[in-house]
């Protein structure tokens, strides 16, 4: 049996707009440009259900390290440390 193609990318374009689908888009798309996640810090990613900023507790859409963060919040902390950026 084979399914819709458009019923298929319809799914697809929904789970990329969830929170879970943008936090593993995100880790990919930086695990593709060099960050190695590891196997554990996928499955952390995607058991995520409700991810909320680890620094101001707004939705997370990405992924600081193995740290969800809102964009706000990790563009800001940049390449500081945690300290620095907390200060």
């Amino acid at each position: 049996m084979v399914a819709d193609p458009d019923a298929v990318r319809a799914y697809r374009r929904e789970w990329a707009k969830a929170r879970r689908g943008i936090l593993q888009n995100r880790a990919a798309r930086s695990a593709r440009r060099g960050a190695a996640y590891t196997k554990e810090a996928r499955e952390w990613i995607a058991s995520l259900v409700d991810p909320i900023c680890s620094y101001c507790g707004e939705p997370a859409t990405e992924i600081d390290h193995v740290v969800p963060a809102c964009r706000s919040c990790n563009a800001k902390k940049g390449s500081r440390d945690l300290d620095d950026f907390l200060r």
